[in-house]
Parts: C-alpha cells; structure tokens; sequence
C-alpha cells in the first residue's frame, strides 16, 4: 500500500491579480501568519480550496500545497524543507 504524504497547508491565490485569500474574507499580495484577524486562510485539503473558489466566483485560481518542513513566505512562494 503507497502512503502519500498529506498537506499541512494548502491556500488560495487568484490568479487574475495574485492575490491571496485570508481569514477575513480579503485579498491581499502580502499576507500575515498566525492567529490575528486577516491571516492567511488554510485548510487541510485541496478540494475545501478549490470550493471556496468555486463559491467566490473565481475564474482562474491556484491551489498552492505546502507540506511538513515547508516555508511559506509572504507573497505566497514555497520553499521546500
């Protein structure tokens, strides 16, 4: 049986103007991390992304997969761990 290694993160950026989503329903290019009021939003799987882009009315969009060891920068870039 192949296990496959899960996400930690997996966020939303719109590809229209490379804006990200944050917690507080916002777009922003630069975003912040941790618990405080317009933090990047995260969930644990792909598919709950690619809904909120669906739901946001998105017509082009990526789903951005950071693993465990990762480091997600401001602007969305991942560096591998």
């Amino acid at each position: 049986m192949k296990m496959t290694k899960k996400p930690c993160a997996v966020f939303l950026i719109n590809d229209e103007n490379g804006t990200m989503l944050c917690t507080d329903g916002l777009w922003r290019r630069h975003v912040t991390f941790g618990n405080v009021t317009g933090c990047l939003k995260t969930w644990l799987k792909p598919g709950f992304a690619k809904l909120a882009a669906r739901k946001l009315g998105l017509r082009q969009w990526t789903i951005k997969l950071a693993y465990d060891g990762d480091i997600i920068n401001h602007d969305g870039t991942i560096t591998k761990g």
